[in-house]
């Protein structure tokens, strides 16, 4: 394909694209998925802060601050290069000004979907704190990163096995709706400016998805975190 166009080059890119996010945001959400007891309180946290002013609002954000700095340190050490050369390998000897662009709308899409898959898994964990209460999570939490690992590695190998199916020319369909990979690669070609109905389809899910993501970690956290911590501290007592 070396000597297409670089528009024609990009549309044949789109699978490799679906690759690339959907390791992006498997890896990203495992390590989520593994990590996602750092929000809550410790036993440590209670020894510290029990004899402090610290209200459980101050609490939770500095656990927000450093997962979120976690989670953006993982993502550009994971997509920081081949934010460079994936748009450099589709161009080639395309002009400069075209190749910072396409690596903006690069950044923006693994941004967003790792953003996405990083809220999701956030979200899960305070429905279960909602749902099972402090104890019940404690008991079922082990089970329920098992399963949604499991889910992750599932969605990255079904993505990498029909991503030859993306038709810019067809609506969303069959199981590329429920697939995330699928709708950061149509919000990533909306971004560079292709109009087809099947890419705008795709990308209208995926800020659907992070959009709801968002609104449910942070519902869900600000229903459950206080009367977590409240459950842990009277448990240290």
């Amino acid at each position: 394909h070396c000597f297409q166009p670089w528009w024609a080059r990009d549309l044949v890119a789109a699978a490799d694209k679906v690759l690339h996010i959907g390791l992006s945001m498997t890896v990203l959400g495992v390590v989520t998925v593994l990590e996602w007891e750092a929000l809550l309180p410790d036993r440590r946290d209670y020894a510290v802060l029990k004899p402090l002013p610290v209200s459980m609002g101050t609490l939770l954000a500095a656990k927000v601050w450093a997962l979120a700095k976690f989670w953006l340190v993982f993502t550009v050490l994971l997509n920081g290069a081949s934010t460079v050369l994936f748009p450099a390998a589709v161009l080639q000897k395309s002009s400069i000004d075209l190749l910072v662009w396409y690596i903006r709308c690069h950044a923006l899409t693994v941004l967003a979907g790792n953003a996405f898959i990083f809220l999701a898994m956030i979200a899960v964990q305070g429905v279960l704190l909602n749902v099972l209460g402090w104890r019940g999570y404690r008991r079922w939490a082990p089970y329920a990163q098992s399963i949604l690992i499991a889910a992750l590695v599932g969605m990255f190998f079904l993505s990498l096995g029909i991503s030859l199916d993306v038709d810019p020319q067809q609506g969303v369909y069959g199981v590329m709706r429920y697939l995330p990979p699928f709708w950061f690669t149509g919000l990533y070609e909306t971004q560079i400016g292709w109009t087809q109905m099947g890419f705008r389809d795709l990308a209208a899910q995926a800020w659907s998805a992070l959009g709801l993501a968002a609104a449910l970690a942070v519902a869900a956290y600000a229903v459950s975190y206080r009367r977590s911590a409240r459950q842990l501290f009277e448990q240290g007592e």
